[in-house]
């Protein structure tokens, strides 16, 4: 009966950590699936966030993962969890300006830096790009 609990209680154990979500770190952790948008706005307004959530459907088309980084904050799309040293990691990899948009590739290379977010404008920059005319033709 000893033996029955202790394997019942490694078996609970071994749920609860396979369960347990990695925290995304590196944005190279993303490099080859999906493309990136980092907005560095140190004093984001809510209208903001609030466009990046009603473009899921053309994010989600071109594999387009945001990070908004404010007040020392990030919020994003991505499902996992987000890493507290993730933003060290941007500032450090990236350094971003204030008010400055960064579009990474499918290749982990910075194809756009803007002082603004012009959404039409990323779209037609990632459309453009070889890897995703080849997905749309797919």
């Amino acid at each position: 009966m000893r033996y029955l609990c202790l394997l019942f209680l490694a078996c609970v154990c071994a749920v609860g950590h396979a369960q347990e979500p990695k925290l995304l770190s590196q944005l190279s952790e993303l490099h080859w699936t999906n493309r990136i948008l980092v907005i560095y706005e140190p004093e984001a307004a809510d209208g903001l966030q609030d466009l990046l959530k009603e473009s899921k459907r053309a994010f989600d088309e071109r594999r387009l993962i945001w990070f908004l980084v404010f007040n020392g904050e990030t919020k994003t799309n991505l499902k996992q969890g987000v890493g507290a040293d993730l933003l060290k990691n941007i500032r450090r990899q990236l350094n971003p300006e204030d008010q400055e948009v960064l579009l990474i590739g499918l290749d982990g290379r910075v194809k756009v830096r803007d002082q603004q977010l012009n959404l039409d404008a990323l779209y037609a920059t990632i459309d453009a790009m070889p890897m995703r005319r080849a997905e749309a033709r797919k």
